[in-house]
């Protein structure tokens, strides 16, 4: 420590300064790597978590599995105007599903968890109104319940996304991504 204190003081403060910058930026490069190297989860860690998850609310586990993969390709830092993490979650769904704070939304288990009391949400008011299905839950979650039920529970009615997945969600099939060995 003495040494050090011995350079800190042969510094001119124009060097203090150089040496201060120089740290901070050393600290965030090693900050963001630490953060990519979290931010794609593998599909395997997603799909125990998504299963064990999954069994817990009686949903099917490859359909949640697709809707994470639909929503974030299993990126746990995904980020859209309205919605953030691995299920996009908007606040409004946060608050109906986890007791959380919505800054707990970047956590991926976290979310995978929100996102997974969401779709029993949606689940049990289609099952309120006598209209459950896979492809009504999954335009749920897209679009809200709200969104669903005035456009009086057709998917005819409703847009269908462009993306491939929720596509195939929507016609029918309830695990188009194929979970890992």
């Amino acid at each position: 420590m003495k040494y050090v204190v011995q350079f800190w003081s042969s510094l001119t403060t124009r060097q203090r300064w150089i040496v201060i910058a120089v740290l901070g930026l050393v600290t965030l490069v090693y900050l963001y790597a630490q953060n990519r190297a979290t931010r794609h989860v593998p599909g395997e860690t997603v799909w125990s978590y998504v299963e064990r998850q999954s069994r817990a609310h009686d949903l099917e586990p490859g359909f949640v599995y697709a809707i994470a993969f639909a929503e974030s390709s299993f990126d746990a830092h995904a980020r859209s105007s309205v919605a953030r993490g691995m299920m996009q979650l908007t606040r409004p769904a946060w608050e109906t599903a986890s007791p959380l704070p919505y800054a707990w939304a970047w956590d991926w288990r976290h979310n995978v968890h929100a996102g997974v009391r969401y779709l029993a949400a949606c689940r049990r008011r289609l099952e309120a109104e006598g209209r459950v299905s896979y492809p009504l839950i999954a335009a749920c979650y897209r679009y809200g319940f709200g969104h669903v039920r005035a456009n009086d529970f057709d998917l005819g009615k409703i847009r269908t996304p462009g993306n491939n997945v929720y596509r195939k969600l929507f016609a029918g099939e309830r695990s188009p991504i194929p979970p890992p060995e």
